[in-house]
């Protein structure tokens, strides 16, 4: 039996994923005469079920082969990101895709301070702060709270040298690891805006993660997304790919991309070889952008959720070929050759 958690409905990697274990399961019939029973959840039944992840693992754990093809805690904000690692790591010695150590890949677990600090040359300065729990409150003691705590709960002088540091007179984003969908991010004007966003993460993010980030705004704000497919950059996705549209961009590379390519190239062997855990041949898109000194960096990565697809066909279809290839080959070389 092999069950597969997917994620949302929608999810981007779904068709695919699906598809190459339908036909994975017809060859495997034909030559062995078995039947391989499928099962799927989504999101959508976690929700409608209540599970929680260790809900999720117990189920992935009763079959013969498991494959997560999506970011767990996607969809699932009930859900902490310290419940959903401890519980992951129940697979590791399970069949199935991921498991041993492909569980502590910073990208598939969306653990983003752990990759950025692995290319520090390479990304957007980031700083990260301890959230300190706090219970849910709200009202006139909410106002109290978020105006106290940042001589209470939080290093300043640390923070304020990071800010004054990093700064190109645009003001700094909180952003949140284990997060994906720009779940959380707050623009921040101004110093008091920095505390306050943390101060108000203490009681709304705490409990679903245990640290926020502080990077500062670039004054460039263009971004370009660089879909890497096995160690190789193949296009870069049109400017409305995710449905956002940043204002106050200006281009700093032009077809055929050449020097883009080859450092987000750069920046995917850095990651797999600096990066313990870290997928080798992943399905990866490199966020980049450029800082005021004309460096490139790397905003983020992203992978299974992330949009790939491309107005030009011929770039839409090198990547669906590769995806459905990438799946077919996770269940050909691990389920094929032991049986």
């Amino acid at each position: 039996m092999v069950r597969m958690y997917c994620g949302g409905m929608d999810g981007y990697q779904v068709p695919f994923c699906r598809k190459a274990l339908a036909e994975f399961a017809a060859e495997f019939e034909d030559i062995h005469g078995r039947k391989i029973q499928r099962e799927y959840k989504y999101v959508q039944d976690m929700r409608k079920d209540k599970w929680d992840p260790q809900h999720l693992v117990d189920w992935l754990l009763q079959s013969d082969f498991h494959v997560i093809a999506t970011h767990v805690h996607q969809g699932n904000k009930r859900w902490s990101s310290g419940d959903v690692y401890l519980q992951l790591h129940r697979l590791r010695d399970h069949p199935g895709f991921p498991n041993g150590d492909q569980l502590s890949c910073p990208v598939f677990l969306q653990h983003k301070f752990q990759y950025l600090m692995a290319l520090p040359e390479l990304v957007n300065p980031t700083l990260a702060v301890k959230l300190p729990r706090a219970e849910r409150i709200v009202g006139e003691e909410a106002v109290a709270f978020t105006s106290s705590i940042h001589s209470t709960r939080f290093n300043i002088p640390c923070i304020n040298n990071f800010l004054d540091a990093n700064n190109e007179g645009c003001g700094w984003v909180v952003k949140y690891p284990f997060t994906t969908m720009r779940d959380g991010l707050k623009f921040c004007k101004t110093k008091d805006d920095v505390y306050h966003s943390l101060a108000i993460a203490s009681f709304e993010y705490s409990w679903r993660v245990s640290y926020a980030m502080i990077q500062p705004c670039l004054k460039n704000r263009k971004e370009y997304k660089v879909v890497v497919l096995n160690g190789r950059a193949s296009h870069v996705l049109p400017q409305k790919a995710n449905g956002v549209v940043v204002k106050g961009g200006k281009g700093f590379s032009e077809a055929p991309h050449m020097d883009l390519f080859r450092f987000a190239e750069t920046a995917v062997e850095r990651l797999s070889q600096t990066c313990a855990g870290a997928i080798r041949n992943f399905i990866i898109r490199v966020d980049v952008m450029q800082r005021a000194n004309g460096n490139m960096i790397i905003n983020e990565f992203e992978s299974f959720e992330a949009v790939y697809s491309s107005a030009k066909v011929n770039e839409m279809h090198i990547a669906q070929r590769f995806f459905l290839e990438y799946w077919t080959n996770i269940f050909f070389v691990n389920i094929g050759q032991h049986n």
